[in-house]
């Protein structure tokens, strides 16, 4: 948010500036004022900087490559240069089906095991970082 504000002081400061050294008296197009520029510039920033999560999602954020903060359902801010979205997560319940697989019994007889996992991602900063490929390591338990 501070970001924003410092753009628009800057396009307020700009816009004086302008005004009183080259105020010659001409009509200026939309496109050649300065003050739509520095609107256009303070939108821009303010758009990259709000991000809205769904119900039911977590954003994992990363500050300068480094684990910051998870965002939850809502508005939330995200600063532009310094900070990015690494990981999205689903917390609804997955599924997993699982490929079959021939397995001997302690009486020497083979089967076939087919399976159905069912899991939750409770905590997205383990889910991310404790893994490489979360799906994978669940099927390979």
């Amino acid at each position: 948010m501070g970001f924003a504000l410092f753009v628009v002081g800057a396009a307020a400061i700009g816009l004086l500036i302008i005004d009183r050294s080259f105020n010659l008296g001409l009509p200026i197009g939309l496109f050649q004022n300065p003050l739509f520029w520095f609107a256009y510039v303070a939108l821009l920033a303010l758009s990259t900087m709000v991000r809205f999560v769904r119900q039911q999602t977590v954003l994992v954020i990363e500050r300068l490559g480094r684990y910051n903060r998870s965002l939850t359902a809502g508005v939330n801010f995200v600063w532009p240069i310094v900070e990015r979205v690494a990981y999205t997560f689903d917390l609804r319940e997955q599924v997993i089906d699982v490929p079959e697989q021939d397995a001997i019994t302690k009486d020497n007889a083979t089967v076939t095991i087919d399976g159905v996992l069912y899991y939750k991602i409770v905590n997205a900063k383990d889910a991310a970082y404790g893994a490489q490929d979360i799906r994978r390591a669940i099927i390979n338990l």
